[in-house]
């Protein structure tokens, strides 16, 4: 298995760890029998080789939200695919995507990590990403740039390279995603 293999597979293991949920209303919370009724809003641009068969852009339609002592994660879905307490559960196993990012961020700027693992099903054709694995000599690079930024309620994707695990050819995403 490659290197971009094994960040993109480690990254979905590490959200198993994470407690994630979806963001919840006020009027959620107070009854349980409610519908959530959160708004969440965004698009993620993309740019690169591959954007013929993927296209210019992914309307964010699910998200759910997870932090813990270690960090923060991220679970992005098309309007189509549905996030229960099993994780997503596309409803076109044809044309589907799923973005999942890990953020082990600490209090000291040189002692972070982040890594996104994007998955796009055009067609029934696969497309996989992840972030580039962390540079050797114990020091973990910042290779993504995006900011999951839960008391704002807004993740944005900053010029974001992502690589395909198998033809290397880079993804770069750009956009917030929000919700209330």
């Amino acid at each position: 298995m490659n290197a971009l293999n094994q960040n993109h597979y480690r990254t979905n293991l590490l959200l198993l760890g994470l407690n994630l949920s979806g963001p919840k209303s006020k009027r959620s919370s107070k009854r349980k029998n409610q519908e959530n009724t959160c708004s969440i809003s965004g698009v993620i641009r993309l740019f690169g080789k591959e954007t013929p068969n993927l296209g210019t852009s992914l309307k964010i339609g699910n998200l759910a939200v997870g932090s813990s002592a270690i960090g923060k994660t991220i679970l992005l879905t098309d309007v189509h695919t549905k996030i229960n307490e099993y994780g997503p559960k596309p409803k076109d196993c044809q044309n589907y995507f799923l973005i999942t990012g890990l953020d082990l961020r600490t209090t000291s700027a040189n002692s972070s990590f982040s890594s996104l693992s994007v998955n796009i099903t055009m067609e029934g054709v696969a497309y996989k990403y992840t972030t580039p694995p962390p540079i050797s000599n114990n020091k973990l690079q910042q290779t993504t740039s995006y900011l999951i930024d839960l008391k704002k309620k807004k993740i944005q994707f900053l010029e974001t390279k992502v690589v395909n695990t198998k033809t290397n050819s880079v993804l770069t995403m750009d956009g917030t995603v929000t919700w209330t």
